[in-house]
């Protein structure tokens, strides 16, 4: 073998291992780690696994974007996400909503709605799941989070209520009142979380 084949072949390997050790000492999967790539939050590595796992995405062959599911037709659309860090209930614990998706993971709404919020055990559980907007924060609140809107077809939209352990259905809203009460959405929600420095 010719010295410097054998000092690439070297070289190849050694960067192998160290791609391995840096994810050792990360301890984050590679979805996890693109899913939370430039996003300032508090989670640990292990809770962002968590909530990547529990998120159903798989990566693209681009690895650059997401797929849902094991569905081979879904090879052919790829999606992105934003990813919003929130504290809704300011309680020191960070929430985190994702908005992800495209018509064919979410139909003519174009995108879907996850929000993970960590339970009495420590675990991220996620919330919706389910095609709908960008949500809408109110100011009413129940147990100490604030009632949700997500948008969708028709006039009158779903708000979703906490009721201690998850968000459920609470009642529906005319989108001219609720054009009256001018939410927020969790994204302004999320930025005046982040510009106020609660990340470390």
């Amino acid at each position: 073998m010719h010295a410097s084949t054998f000092v690439k072949i070297v070289f190849i390997i050694l960067m192998f291992f160290n791609v391995f050790a840096v994810q050792a000492q990360t301890g984050i999967s590679e979805g996890a780690r693109l899913l939370f790539s430039g996003i300032k939050t508090k989670l640990t590595s292990k809770e962002k696994n968590q909530v990547y796992l529990n998120t159903g995405f798989v990566l693209a062959a681009d690895k650059k974007q997401f797929l849902f599911g094991d569905d081979p037709t879904a090879i052919q659309f790829p999606f992105t996400a934003t990813v919003l860090v929130t504290d809704l209930n300011k309680d020191s614990t960070e929430e985190i909503c994702l908005v992800f998706g495209n018509t064919y993971t979410s139909g003519n709404i174009g995108s879907n709605v996850l929000l993970f919020i960590k339970n009495k055990q420590g675990i991220y559980q996620s919330n919706f799941g389910f095609s709908g907007s960008m949500p809408l924060v109110l100011t009413t609140m129940s147990k100490g989070f604030p009632d949700l809107v997500i948008g969708g077809p028709g006039d009158d939209l779903p708000v979703w209520r906490w009721d201690g352990r998850q968000y459920i259905f609470y009642r529906k809203i005319s989108r001219s009142a609720l054009e009256k009460r001018k939410p927020s959405t969790i994204k302004q929600i999320s930025n005046r979380y982040l510009h106020a420095g609660n990340q470390r």
